[in-house]
């Protein structure tokens, strides 16, 4: 039993630290969207960002190894790893997909490789805290809602659930940010550190507030409930996170929020 209970643990450990989960997660903000639109999304576009999310966020970690003193793999997997996803990810976009969801990983690609890669000088763009607080979100509410949904919804819709989840994303942030304070200050700025703790949360409750009006104003004053049910949890969520959290609090139980929003509207 306590065998198997390892097992399971290293398992769990290896699907959250191998950026598996969040690239699952953030599938399920799409789908999300999917089903409150009575929208079919496309296998296709599921397994091309499932890719994408997770061949860049191993790419953001990966590349860490260059100016900080953490282990990575060795070269030669990191070199396999690349080469495999890199395949798989063109034969998909370019035989399955057409001029605008290219242009659309084009752009995110130029995101990820200024985030990570550091070009300008010794560290990359991921020090400065404008470009960091800023590119996440964009990044991934653009891929969320611009690439599976561009040809399927009218722009107002477009734009709309583009800036909830920017927002939703940015305030998913916080906790990781709190988290990551003592490791951040090593080598990059952490918003906690320059504002402090009171300020930045008090901003994630003013943003999660902004989401519920705006949700308003677009529904015609008619409440969301599954909406305000998440911008709820998401607010206790990050009143409850601390710089001593367990590594699991942020990477895990955060970063399942759309995991959670997406069986709520499928069973509210």
């Amino acid at each position: 039993m306590c065998l198997l209970t390892n097992k399971m643990m290293h398992f769990f450990s290896l699907y959250v630290k191998s950026n598996i989960h969040v690239s699952v997660c953030l599938i399920f903000y799409s789908l999300t969207i999917s089903i409150k639109n009575d929208i079919h999304l496309k296998s296709s576009y599921i397994f091309l960002m499932f890719l994408f999310v997770f061949g860049a966020y191993n790419f953001i970690k990966f590349n860490e190894n260059k100016f900080t003193s953490v282990k990575m793999l060795p070269d030669k997997k990191l070199i396999i790893f690349y080469l495999i996803n890199f395949i798989f990810f063109s034969i998909g976009l370019f035989y399955f997909f057409g001029i605008v969801e290219q242009i659309i990983f084009l752009f995110l690609s130029f995101i990820i490789v200024l985030y990570s890669v550091p070009i300008f000088g010794k560290f990359s763009l991921r020090k400065n805290i404008i470009f960091k607080l800023s590119s996440v979100p964009i990044s991934w509410a653009t891929l969320i809602v611009f690439f599976p949904f561009s040809n399927e919804m009218e722009l107002s819709k477009l734009i709309y659930y583009f800036i909830i989840i920017l927002i939703i994303i940015f305030v998913q942030m916080i906790p990781f940010e709190i988290r990551d304070y003592e490791s951040d200050q090593r080598h990059f700025k952490n918003i906690i550190k320059i504002y402090g703790l009171s300020t930045i949360k008090k901003l994630g409750y003013f943003c999660l507030i902004l989401v519920f009006l705006i949700s308003l104003l677009a529904n015609k004053t008619q409440i969301d409930f599954d909406l305000l049910i998440v911008l709820i949890i998401l607010g206790i969520l990050t009143k409850k996170a601390t710089k001593k959290q367990k590594f699991y609090y942020s990477s895990f139980i955060v970063e399942s929020l759309p995991v959670f929003w997406f069986f709520l509207v499928l069973y509210l």
